[in-house]
């Protein structure tokens, strides 16, 4: 018979659990939900002018007059790769996850009265996909990861003075994660598979401030825009096992798990001024990825997987800045951002191998008629590259990011 000597009951629940935490709640949360957004490197919190500040800050709609409907989506195409430090050699020097292109779907509808709006979206605040290879070196941590989620938000917005704008809305959050990786027996490797279902209920609120110009300016907007913080609690998930030896069915076997993650409240803040056909805004986001210090996993079932893996992580933060100006009848757009990362060096790891980026987007908007606009938008994120002190995978990182965002508005007759 072989030898399958087993780790401590936490290193080994530890080997399952380091996944699903930042596969949930490890700083990839998504902030492009619209393509006049998007161009503007989401610097969009005080402009908020059409259906999409369903996501971006709800007092927007309170200017909206008549029926606006909009769809579109966001292609997130990303990959990462790790490469050899002094601390640990690579095959190769590196290795390379596949390059995925996930598209994030959003979907808008509003009717205003000019003072008084309600409204409906649905767009994917939080996700995740990364695809390491089957037999990396880090398959111990990770070889697939998923984060599915879906938020919808319904909203009530009203301009009680005409210098002054308010909303709100409820958000529900159904949450899908699925995890794989293999196990190390030290004998032999088993295959590993965390799935679960969650949703978080929230809310979020809006108000934006008009300041009447003077000269040049034709006016400053003030914005500021609150989601509350939610937890996704996995109370039934799934953990398991491929390919086990016969040796161990006793010890580990199929089980039930759960596990909570913690999403962040965020707050943005931000100031516009028009001057003529041109409108400047700059916006700074926080997001309190503090809460998120530990991961607790339990299982009823065996009970010798329960463990609580340390995160530490700390709030990140957004600066951006961005410009629209009309050139006839399109609104050409542009933006640029610094994104600061919550992920420490010593959690640091291949499922969100998070670094400091800089945004570079631009993007335009047409008229197709009387009653239809259309956008489109890129924008570029341009990692830093970054080295873990992860005690199990002490690599260096390089990840990029292409955001892809389209998106046609329906405005019925006499509608703005």
């Amino acid at each position: 018979m072989r030898s399958y000597p087993l780790r401590a009951g936490a290193a080994l629940a530890a080997a399952l659990v380091l996944g699903p935490a930042p596969a949930g709640a490890g700083g990839f949360e998504v902030l492009e939900h619209g393509a006049a957004a998007t161009g503007m490197a989401g610097a969009f919190t005080a402009k908020a002018d059409d259906v999409s500040a369903l996501f971006y800050n709800p007092a927007g709609l309170a200017d909206q007059r008549g029926l606006q409907v909009a769809a579109g989506t966001v292609l997130v195409t990303g990959g990462a790769s790790a490469s050899s430090t002094t601390a640990m050699a690579l095959p190769a020097g590196g290795e390379d996850a596949a390059v995925t292109t996930s598209p994030l779907p959003t979907v808008y509808a509003a009717y205003g009265s000019g003072k008084l709006a309600v409204g409906v979206g649905a767009f994917t605040q939080y996700g995740l996909k990364v695809d390491w290879p089957d037999a990396w070196t880090g398959r111990f941590l990770v070889q697939r990861a998923s984060l599915e989620t879906v938020t919808v938000n319904p909203t009530v917005a009203w301009r009680p003075l005409p210098w002054l704008g308010v909303g709100g809305g409820v958000t529900i959050t159904p949450a899908a994660v699925d995890l794989r990786r293999s196990l190390d027996l030290v004998a032999a490797e088993t295959g590993t598979r965390f799935r679960g279902e969650a949703t978080g209920v929230g809310g979020n609120v809006g108000v934006v401030v008009d300041v009447p110009g003077a000269g040049p300016v034709g006016g400053v907007r003030l914005g500021a825009s609150y989601r509350s913080r939610y937890d996704l609690d996995f109370d039934d998930g799934s953990l398991t096992f491929a390919d086990l030896p016969i040796e161990l069915s006793g010890a580990l076997h199929d089980a039930r798990a759960a596990t909570t993650v913690k999403v962040p409240d965020t707050l943005s803040v931000g100031a516009g001024v028009r001057a003529g056909r041109m409108f400047v805004q700059a916006q700074l986001d926080w997001l309190n990825w503090s809460r998120f210090q530990e991961l607790r996993l339990t299982s009823a079932d065996l009970p010798a997987m329960d463990t609580t893996i340390p995160q530490d992580w700390h709030d990140g933060w957004v600066a951006r800045l961005g410009v629209e100006a009309e050139v006839g009848e399109t609104r050409v757009r542009g933006g640029i951002g610094y994104d600061w990362n919550p992920v420490p060096e010593e959690t640091l790891g291949p499922i969100i191998p998070d670094s400091d980026r800089f945004l570079l987007s631009a993007g335009a908007g047409r008229r197709l008629g009387s009653t239809l606009v259309g956008e489109l938008a890129v924008m570029a994120v341009l990692f830093r590259d970054r080295t873990s002190a992860l005690a199990e995978l002490p690599v260096e990182y390089a990840n990029f990011g292409i955001l892809t965002a389209f998106t046609v508005h329906y405005r019925s007759a006499g509608a703005r």
